[in-house]
């Protein structure tokens, strides 16, 4: 009896201290996309800020904020919840004291943070600065729920061309962002071809939701006689107000009965 209660007494020691195997500071991830590497800061008072960085130019890096939060660890499984969105990721600490994202944006899912550095009040300094400037809460205002409805198409919308900086001369690039709503109710974002969110979207009013499948939380855009608008409300940085419709897309408008006369003439054609 004495030597089982030893045993478990081991056991929970060994559980107890695998749990705070974590290290505050930074933790570094090479992505799969070799343009693109991720940074995750934790800080002593339990906050967390989780950052992008791209390769935009051979002598330029540009770094754009993906979350900042709390997080809180219970053995080996680190929580982390989201200020902006209110969103909740999880990633799991490994034997080697590497952490691993188990629920989390697409482009993070099962990669692996490695210890990179300590750190130092600058960085802190930093992180407080976007957390207490930028960082506001999501409101969506409830008037736009009665307003007249504006019209949603199925296909492309893109963001306005992006600029990017080389010497002394801004020059355009091609679109930064990509959303794809489909007509089965499904969609897909994209940063240039990186993916960020998937899963299904509705409509309420003239706000389009997004319901992200692997955080099982809803982002938002506001349809407009413009477009989408974007700016503050889609995931991670996005500095253009208005996503706009690609009309070189298939399109249809929201009408179902639209879509279904479009479907009853193609079959139609094809017997």
């Amino acid at each position: 009896m004495k030597k089982k209660i030893s045993i478990l007494i081991l056991i929970l020691m060994c559980s107890s201290s695998f749990a705070q195997n974590i290290k505050i500071g930074q933790y570094y991830c090479r992505g799969e996309n070799t343009s693109f590497s991720y940074n995750i800061d934790f800080f002593s008072n339990q906050d967390y800020m989780l950052d992008m960085s791209e390769k935009v130019l051979s002598d330029f890096i540009e770094t754009y904020i993906v979350s900042v939060g709390k997080f809180y660890i219970k053995k080996n499984i680190i929580t982390l919840i989201d200020h902006k969105w209110d969103f909740t990721m999880q990633a799991q600490i490994q034997n080697d004291g590497t952490i691993m994202f188990v629920s989390a944006f697409p482009f993070i899912q099962n990669q692996i943070f490695e210890h990179f550095s300590y750190n130092n009040s600058v960085e802190y300094d930093d992180y407080l600065t976007f957390k207490y400037q930028y960082c506001f809460k999501i409101r969506i205002p409830s008037e736009l729920k009665q307003q007249k409805l504006h019209q949603l198409f199925y296909g492309l919308y893109e963001d306005e061309y992006n600029t990017q900086y080389e010497g002394t001369k801004f020059f355009f690039t091609h679109h930064s962002y990509e959303l794809y709503i489909n007509h089965n109710l499904e969609y897909t974002l994209k940063y240039k071809n990186l993916l960020v969110s998937k899963g299904t979207w509705s409509r309420d009013g003239n706000v389009l939701i997004l319901f992200d499948e692997n955080l099982q939380h809803s982002f938002y855009l506001i349809i407009t006689e413009k477009g989408l608008k974007s700016r503050q409300y889609l995931p991670i940085f996005h500095s253009e107000d208005y996503m706009l419709y690609n009309k070189s897309s298939f399109s249809s408008n929201n009408s179902k009965k639209n879509t279904n006369i479009f479907q009853t003439f193609w079959n139609w054609l094809v017997k």
